[in-house]
């Protein structure tokens, strides 16, 4: 019997193939995704540090919440570049807008 002949079974099913990454490569692929943020080097390491804390805290929450109440949560690299992703987005998001204020205060309007 071929499982082509069953789609749907497939469909349905979720392979969990996402295993842990060790701190340095955390490290690493933060620093990578924040190089471009015009911080000071002292800055962006400590925001790094910051990103990968609280993604290992949050593995390790989630760990003790499968063995205390048998909740399953995911926490993959992939929401730790999301986290990443996110900050980014937000932190232009405030540049922009005070970057307007600024020039209303210099201007005077």
């Amino acid at each position: 019997m071929k499982i082509t002949q069953f789609p749907a079974l497939v469909n349905c099913c979720t392979i969990n193939w996402f295993s842990n990454w060790p701190p340095e490569a955390l490290t690493k692929v933060g620093q990578e995704l924040v190089k471009d943020l015009y911080l000071d080097n002292y800055t962006q390491s400590n925001l790094v540090k910051s990103f990968s804390y609280l993604h290992t805290s949050s593995m390790n929450f989630a760990t003790r919440l499968r063995e205390t109440e048998g909740s399953h949560f995911y926490i993959t690299p992939t929401l730790f570049i999301d986290m990443i992703k996110v900050f980014i987005s937000m932190l232009d998001v405030q540049r922009t807008k005070y970057e307007g204020l600024k020039l209303q205060y210099v201007n005077g309007v």
